[in-house]
């Protein structure tokens, strides 16, 4: 970017990443160097059912599509372009 002239970007994303360095610094202080607050902690409890059920989906999904890949590849590459689709090779098999 700078052989480029593009000196914004370089400025931004030093600065975004100088940012992200305060955060995470401030982070690890209070985490693992501040001072316990017991008395404002409330005790843990399981989240309900109607957050439980999305996490579990996708979880579900997840585990899916890394055990069968070709479940959902399989049918965007059909789509995309038949002969295009036939050239793809996943682990040594074809897909047609």
């Amino acid at each position: 970017m700078m052989e480029k002239g593009w000196y914004g970007p370089v400025v931004m994303g030093v600065l975004a990443t100088f940012i992200g360095l305060l955060y995470m610094a401030r982070f690890t202080r209070a985490v693992f160097l501040g001072p316990r607050r017991a008395a404002r902690m409330t005790p843990a409890v399981e989240a309900p059912l109607s957050l439980l059920i999305p996490q579990y989906l996708l979880i579900a999904g997840i585990l899916l599509m890394s055990f069968f890949p070709k479940l959902l590849i399989g049918p965007i590459s059909d789509a995309i372009d038949p002969d295009f689709a036939s050239t793809l090779v996943w682990e040594g098999c074809r897909w047609n």
